[in-house]
């Protein structure tokens, strides 16, 4: 399926102005809306308001007696893209439309069992870079989740036994994220148990992954694991989380080696926000196991602290963050360098996601303000180096942009990015997102890349939720 990006504006400017009149209409008093849909709670009949638009499909009671009920959503979303000097080459230029959609059924039965089923379609434009339309982009009618839950109440708790297609999202999605952001999700198949009591979620589970087929119904992969034990406790004001994760990769590329990769990561994480508008986050985590023949030692680090004021009667969070991903190198016993698993990566590392959670330190800067009512202004400013000089620079997706055996120098300074984007909730349904970045090379890509430009990437992007 080709879109018309040149058209793609107007269409824009025509659905805001159409789904606006219609919210001009409609209170927008709905349930909170979640990353995961699974994760929402539709269970209390009257949680959508009587004049909201969707109300008649958010509970719908089947045996008149509202624990027998079924509740369906979904959402769409289009994003169109522009890049400038993509992978810092000289005309890698080009502009694409990225559609998706999103429709779920979410069935309980007498609180004990329920079925949740979201089929998904997403298409790309064509992507006038190497390497085409990717992965990410485009899948065409596929099961973004089937899964069955059975559930207990054990003493003052709850059990969950899931079994079926899942999406996973533990903390902050430095480890583990489903990858909102792509057009397309990540997914397994697997079995998971999730015991709730008090304030605690302790979550076991084990998984294969769901490669993308485009055209083809997705299927696992057997020798591509996923497992672990993640326990979060979370209160007011706080949240404590510690966390054992397996992953293993049939093929996987660190300094010029591309070897089975069986990698167990233990960490932990720990947020809280005082009472004087201080907040703080910090996480770590120390990965081994076996790389071919190689010994895994490697870690990670990360801390946030940020701190929420008021400028000219606007609220506003102004942070600092700095990352630290080990890296190594080719000639080592032990493989130092750090993977990032399953990440979120421009979350915290830039939208243009040039540069991964491996081999990577990273200072970051930057405010947010909320300008209207439901609006945010962001501006966040980043610096890169690499860890390892002996090693090669990763983007988000793990892939090597720059081989150590073809860099030159010795310099440890990857560049530096700008970030700025602006969020409006239109209405409780319909959000806009716009963002311009800009990255800079530094020393270690413009002395190994012949010719290294600056690259340019902007978005705006359109997405309707029930």
């Amino acid at each position: 399926m080709q879109l018309n990006c040149k058209h793609a504006l107007l269409k824009y400017l025509t659905i805001i102005s159409l789904l606006t009149m219609i919210h001009f209409v409609y209170s927008d008093n709905c349930h909170e809306y979640h990353v995961l849909r699974s994760s929402e709670n539709w269970s209390h009949p009257n949680q959508c308001a009587d004049k909201c638009i969707f109300h008649p499909i958010k509970h719908i009671n089947l045996n008149n007696d509202n624990i027998t009920w079924l509740s369906l959503g979904g959402h769409i979303r289009n994003r169109i893209e522009h890049w400038d000097n993509f992978s810092f080459k000289k005309n890698n230029d080009t502009t694409l439309n990225l559609f998706r959609l999103h429709i779920h059924s979410d069935l309980h039965i007498k609180n004990h069992i329920r079925l949740f089923i979201e089929g998904k379609t997403a298409f790309s434009s064509k992507r006038r870079l190497p390497g085409g339309i990717r992965k990410t982009d485009a899948d065409h009618l596929a099961l973004s989740q089937a899964f069955i839950d059975l559930i207990a109440n054990p003493r003052n708790g709850v059990l969950t036994l899931r079994t079926g297609r899942q999406l996973y999202l533990f903390g902050k999605q430095r480890l583990v994220s489903p990858l909102p952001w792509a057009n397309t999700f990540r997914t397994w198949d697997g079995i998971t148990g999730i015991y709730s009591f008090n304030n605690w979620t302790i979550t076991g589970f084990g998984a294969y992954f769901v490669p993308v087929r485009r055209r083809k119904f997705n299927k696992n992969k057997t020798n591509d694991v996923f497992s672990g034990l993640y326990s979060a406790y979370k209160n007011k004001n706080s949240q404590f989380d510690i966390y054992y994760l397996f992953k293993q990769s049939p093929r996987l590329s660190f300094t010029a080696s591309k070897m089975k990769d069986a990698r167990h990561t233990i960490g932990t994480r720990h947020s809280y926000k005082s009472q004087y508008a201080i907040s703080y986050e910090i996480e770590g985590a120390y990965q081994f196991g076996k790389h071919g023949f190689r010994t895994i030692n490697a870690y990670m680090f990360s801390t946030s602290v940020l701190y929420d004021s008021f400028f000219l009667d606007k609220a506003m969070q102004t942070f600092i963050n700095f990352d630290y991903a080990s890296g190594g190198s080719h000639t080592d016993s032990n493989l130092k360098t750090y993977h990032a698993i399953y990440p979120l990566g421009h979350a915290y590392l830039g939208y243009i996601d040039i540069v991964g959670r491996q081999n990577i330190i990273h200072l970051q800067s930057g405010l947010t303000v909320g300008l209207f009512k439901k609006s945010k202004l962001g501006l966040h400013y980043h610096f890169f180096w690499r860890a390892s000089i002996a090693d090669s620079l990763y983007n988000a997706g793990g892939a090597i942009i720059q081989d150590t055996s073809k860099i030159s120098s010795n310099e440890r300074y990857i560049g530096s990015e700008i970030d700025i984007y602006y969020k409006q909730n239109i209405q409780k349904h319909l959000n806009l997102l716009v963002g311009f970045n800009h990255f800079i090379p530094g020393k270690s890509v413009t002395t190994s890349i012949t010719g290294a430009r600056n690259i340019t990437f902007s978005f705006i992007q359109l997405q309707y939720t029930i």
